[in-house]
């Protein structure tokens, strides 16, 4: 089964990348107003799903017990 948080994680980290690789305000100085944007998304989406992960162990654990 295809988690749909880890798809939109990834899917915002290309994003990211694709930014930073091509804006020229990105590419000779800090990061730029959406670059940040990008990031920020890209970092919450990790976030929560690294949470969803660490949920998905515990239960596992509970229900191994």
């Amino acid at each position: 089964m295809v988690n749909d948080l880890f798809e939109r994680y990834m899917s915002a980290a290309d994003t990211y990348i694709l930014h930073s690789k091509t804006c020229p305000t990105c590419r000779t100085a800090a990061a730029c107003r959406p670059a940040a944007r990008l990031f920020g998304r890209f970092s919450d989406l990790q976030a929560a799903h690294l949470a969803q992960l660490a949920q998905r162990t515990v239960t596992q654990r509970i229900k191994g017990a």
